[in-house]
């Protein structure tokens, strides 16, 4: 009957739609970690790195491209490269364009093996674009999801002063900043 062909037709379709997502789902998108793990020696492949991002007057997509390997090296490797952050601390404003990817090298490049004198910077910058009265709803909660995710992976990241001033954000009006 036309009703069962109908039925087939749209299951066909919905079958070669599963196999469409399937397909595009097992194409690797991102950095291939295997391959980082690899490294010979990644505290050196990552100075040589950032000191060529110091030189570079390139497009911001080639910076951006430089910046996420070198978060990426430094979170998996778990390596000491202290200038990182405050080279990061010059891009982290809120007009500025991909800061979602900025804050994103942010919290990667932070682990528990980074003394908090080098950090501690970087999440003070963070609050004071991000988190503050006269920011909008959403870059306060970019910030402070940021600022959440830099502290569990570095716990001394913030101070008591910092930390208290963070707290007041938990009564605040918009139900999406919350701590």
């Amino acid at each position: 009957t036309k009703k069962r062909a109908k039925r087939l037709d749209r299951n066909i379709e919905n079958l070669k739609r599963k196999d469409e997502r399937k397909k595009k789902d097992d194409i690797p998108l991102g950095i291939n970690v295997a391959a980082l793990n690899m490294i010979y020696d990644p505290q050196t492949f990552a100075e040589k790195l950032f000191h060529k991002l110091e030189k570079c007057n390139d497009r911001l997509e080639i910076r951006l491209l430089l910046l996420e390997l070198i978060s990426h090296l430094i979170g998996l490797h778990q390596l000491l490269l202290l200038n990182f952050y405050p080279s990061l601390q010059r891009f982290l404003r809120p007009q500025q364009r991909e800061i979602t990817r900025l804050l994103l090298f942010a919290a990667q490049a932070s682990h528990d093996q980074v003394p908090p004198d080098a950090i501690l910077p970087l999440v003070r910058t963070i609050t004071d674009n991000f988190v503050t009265d006269r920011a909008s709803a959403e870059a306060i909660t970019v910030g402070l999801n940021t600022i959440r995710e830099i502290c569990s992976r570095c716990p001394y990241a913030v101070d008591a002063d910092l930390l208290s001033d963070l707290v007041q954000y938990k009564s605040y009006r918009n139900k999406n900043v919350e701590i």
